[in-house]
Parts: structure tokens; sequence; C-alpha cells
């Protein structure tokens, strides 16, 4: 009975009897250096065209033995590599540096089977099913499972960029599923898998908490900004919004009421912005109040008079005083300039010169 050779890697398989007095060269250069190169090679290969044939020779040295692939050249076009033959199981470790920003794709089989792109400049780990004319490509990291901790060294973290949607899965949920730390090991950002709440320096409460600690106890520091850029010249009327969306009773999501930052004076010299608070009604959001950058507060319009600090604007409700009783009044630490409905007297009183008097 002849030699045969293993089904994946093509290593010599030596039969009774066969190759008698050669036995120990080929066991060196058919067996155990085949078996080296399998388990540690790395080989460059060089692509010429927009496809490359890699073949896994039985008993002799061949590219596709290797486990690190490091494609080279100039294809001129993306290139799809089809490793042979098509039922030998492998993986490797797989980096496209080829020149010109072309792709390699890995194939095995050549039929209906899955295939793994490559991206220039980038590595993957690949595995060939070896199943024949359908065999197919998998990435190997597309799905892990991590039971403790992951953690990436600095050449991992720097870059990723996903060829498709990344997820990450909890094995099961909890108030701290998911978290991302600092080189310190302290949670920044916290996913509470079990409430959909997502923390930053906090484990949240709410569905979005962001927490900063500092070492004032009187101080003001930034938690958010919602910016809005223009790729034009930023002028009078630029702003960016906060807005909050409601489901209504028909089950349609309904922008209720939203908050806005609008400029009134874009120019470097003045920068003037205002405030602008809306509340909805049968699906639209009209002004309810605005404050302008000189503290001037309008309700029912968004350009207070000149000269009004507050200005009430509408048709169809007016400025009510505080309502209160003489006894009532009597507990507060009256200024001039106060002014109140007394209950007990029926009047509109006003406070001037030291003295509530009445407004006739």
């Amino acid at each position: 009975m002849p030699s045969t050779y293993t089904p994946n890697n093509g290593i010599t398989l030596q039969a009774t009897g066969e190759n008698s007095g050669t036995w120990g060269s080929l066991a060196n250069s058919g067996s155990f250096s085949l078996i080296d190169t399998s388990l540690d090679g790395a080989v460059a290969v060089t692509l010429t065209g927009s496809t490359h044939s890699l073949a896994i020779t039985d008993g002799a040295a061949s590219d596709g033995r290797n486990r690190v692939l490091l494609f080279t050249g100039t294809p001129g076009a993306n290139c799809t590599v089809t490793v042979t033959p098509n039922d030998a199981e492998k993986w490797y470790f797989v980096y496209n540096g080829v020149t010109g920003g072309y792709s390699v794709t890995m194939a095995q089989g050549g039929g209906a089977g899955t295939t793994v792109t490559v991206a220039n400049g980038y590595w993957a780990l690949v595995r060939l099913d070896g199943t024949g004319s359908n065999a197919n490509v998998t990435r190997l990291l597309d799905s892990w499972e991590v039971t403790t901790a992951l953690k990436a060294a600095s050449v991992i973290a720097s870059t990723y960029t996903a060829s498709a949607s990344v997820s990450i899965k909890p094995g099961s949920n909890s108030t701290t599923g998911i978290t991302a730390q600092n080189v310190a090991g302290t949670a920044i950002l916290t996913v509470d898998t079990t409430n959909s709440r997502v923390g930053i320096n906090a484990t949240p409460n709410y569905t979005l908490e962001a927490s900063r600690s500092t070492v004032g106890t009187n101080d003001i520091v930034d938690i958010a900004a919602i910016t809005r850029q223009s790729s034009g010249t930023a002028a009078a009327g630029l702003g960016g919004r906060l807005s909050f969306v409601n489901q209504d009773a028909a089950g349609s999501l309904i922008e209720s009421n939203k908050i806005s930052s609008v400029w009134t004076d874009a120019s470097a010299v003045n920068r003037y912005a205002r405030m602008d608070f809306y509340a909805g009604i049968n699906n639209t959001n009209p002004v309810a109040m605005c404050i302008d950058h000189l503290s001037r507060v309008g309700i029912g319009t968004t350009a207070p008079e000149t000269s009004a600090l507050l200005e009430l604007n509408g048709t169809t409700g007016a400025f009510i005083l505080s309502r209160m009783t003489t006894s009532q009044r009597d507990l507060l630490t009256p200024v001039n300039g106060m002014m109140i409905y007394n209950t007990t007297t029926a009047k509109i009183q006003g406070y001037q010169g030291g003295a509530w008097v009445d407004v006739a």
C-alpha cells in the first residue's frame, strides 16, 4: 500500500515498507518541516491580478500550508484568493498589505459557500471548513463569548473598522451588564442591560445618566453639550434643539415639547443667543416662553419688548397676581414694588414707601 497524505495539511503518512532507506530525509522534508510550517509558518504572497490560487500541495512546501498569510503586490483590482484543495480544513491569520487600497477576499470551493473580504491594511482570522465545492470561509472573531473581562492592548484599541454592524452581548443581564473602563479599571461607561439604561461615570438610575466628580465643592462643571454646526457661515437663526417625544393614544410617537438654543446674532463681535421653550398643541409646537441674552423673558413671544424684563403676549388669557389673605401677606418680607391680590379686602395692593397700599 503506497504512502498517503493528511487531508488538511498534506503531511506524508508513511505506509509499511515504503521508502526503504530514504524515509529519514522524507520524514524531515515531507513531514516534520511541513508540520512546522503548518503550525507557525508565515509567507508573503504577491498578488498580481483579480484572482489568485493558493495551493496546499501534498508532501511538498506550498504557500497555502502557512498559518500566516501576508498579501502584498499590486493586483490592480480587488482580488479573490481561492484555497485548494476544497476539502482541506484550515484557519489563517490574513493581512491585506497590497498596494492600491484593494480588498482581498478569501474563498474555497468556488461554489455557493461564504467568503470573507479583508479590507486593505487590516488583519482577519478566518476558518475554511473544507466541505468541497461549496466550502465556506468565515471570520473566527465575528462572535466572541467572554466569561470575565476583555482587555484590549493599545495596539488593538487604537483603531477598529468593522465591515458590518458590531454588537456586544453579555452572558446574562445585570445593572452593569456592559462596561467600558479606563486604564485604572474604573468604569466610565455602564450599560444596565436589565433596565435598558446607560450611565456615564455612574451606575444609571435613569434611562441616561451622566455624572462628573471634581475637587471643588461650589463649582459648576460641564455634564453634557448639544452641538450644532454648519457647513457654511453661521448666521442668526442657527441653533440646536432637544425634543421630547411621547406616544399618543393611537400609538403614534409625537414630538410633544422641545427646547432650543438659537443665535439672534452670530457675529464674532456679539454672539447673542436666545433659549426657546415649546409646548405641544395638536401636533404643533408653538413657542411657550423664551429667554434672551439680556435676561428678558417672553411668554407667547420670541421677541420681548426692548424695555421689558417680562412680556406676556396672548389673547386667550390674563396675568394673575399672587392671591393671599392679609395674614398671609404680613408673613412676607416685603420690598418696594411688590404686588398682590388681597383676598381679605378684595383689593389689588402694592408695597411702596415702606407700606402696603391699595391700588385704585
